[in-house]
């Protein structure tokens, strides 16, 4: 029988640098009062780290872990679809490489509040750095009452249509209805995986908010950070494709679905200027929100402490030696 996990941790590699790749694992295996397991999959890159993987894990004395390899790239999604159909856990927690969890007990705290909550998936707060180490002031969202207090109507409007959303790495989800989103997004959607947070609030799944930093987010190199103009038209490409995957699957008749119907055949994330006169005039009570969005900036990780990062920077470092 299969060893079951409370979290699968699935590690999204492409090409990725070792160090950063390190030091995520070291944030991993240091994580206390849970039980997990640690999926690496790689899609295709062209140097397999697999051995030196396993020869971490060896001299870190972890065992709960699987590393699987694509011949090809296939994309983000196909990717972490592949992680969590072999995994184990009760929840799933993507991650990649050059983010590490904040704190030796963030995955155990961030279960532990779903658990309380019951909630489908949640999210929090994440600390954004870039490649000399520095802390982003900005977080996203901005709006987290609504999601803290699970109001339905207004997580659809800041989440749908204002588009004030938290970064990937800083959710866990309940495994079944992480496959059965990912699923929907197979073959249609390459990179944006986590935009099938979109459709959970759409379909008004259990969403909350926990107001504590659980990840350090490296920001500036990924696909969605970079700024990348190639990479900006392929995530523009995703954009859509999500949007006419929530088309076809809005077909209810209340209020915000009727609205949201007419919202999404209009809206091409190409055009954003079309876009936030589109979202003013169909959804006019969303103004208020914007105009909150934009001028309280939450400024939460002046503070924020670098001591686990650079501890899992030591350990990564060490082992490279």
């Amino acid at each position: 029988m299969a060893k079951k996990f409370d979290v699968s941790v699935c590690v999204a590699i492409y090409n990725s640098d070792p160090l950063q790749l390190f030091m995520t694992l070291a944030s991993m295996i240091r994580q206390k009062q849970v039980s997990f397991e640690v999926i690496v999959a790689d899609d295709g890159s062209v140097s397999d780290m697999s051995e030196q993987i396993r020869a971490f894990f060896k001299a870190e004395g972890f065992e709960d872990y699987k590393i699987l390899r694509s011949e090809k790239n296939n994309g983000t999604v196909i990717n972490y679809l592949r992680a969590a159909v072999s995994s184990s856990g009760k929840y799933i927690k993507c991650i990649s490489a050059g983010d590490l969890f904040y704190s030796e007990t963030s995955l155990s705290e961030l279960m532990r509040y779903m658990e309380r909550n019951s909630l489908d998936a949640c999210f929090t707060d994440a600390v954004y750095y870039n490649s000399r180490g520095l802390p982003e002031v900005s977080v996203d969202p901005q709006i987290v009452g609504v999601h803290r207090k699970r109001y339905l109507y207004l997580q659809k409007l800041c989440y749908l249509i204002l588009s004030d959303r938290a970064c990937g790495a800083a959710w866990l989800v309940r495994r079944e209805e992480f496959l059965r989103y990912m699923r929907l997004f197979a073959n249609k959607v390459r990179f944006c995986e986590d935009s099938i947070y979109c459709l959970m609030i759409m379909d008004e799944k259990r969403v909350g908010f926990r107001y504590e930093p659980s990840i350090y987010y490296h920001y500036g190199d990924g696909l969605s950070t970079a700024k990348n103009e190639t990479w900006t038209l392929k995530l523009r490409e995703d954009d859509n494709a999500v949007n006419l995957i929530q088309l076809r699957r809005c077909r209810g008749n209340s209020f915000f679905e009727k609205r949201y119907r007419f919202f999404l055949r209009f809206f091409d994330a190409r055009k954003r200027l079309i876009n936030i006169v589109l979202k003013m005039f169909v959804f006019p009570e969303v103004l208020p929100l914007w105009i909150l969005q934009k001028t309280r900036r939450r400024k939460n990780v002046k503070s924020a402490s670098f001591a686990f990062l650079e501890e899992c920077r030591s350990a990564a470092e060490k082992f490279m030696l």
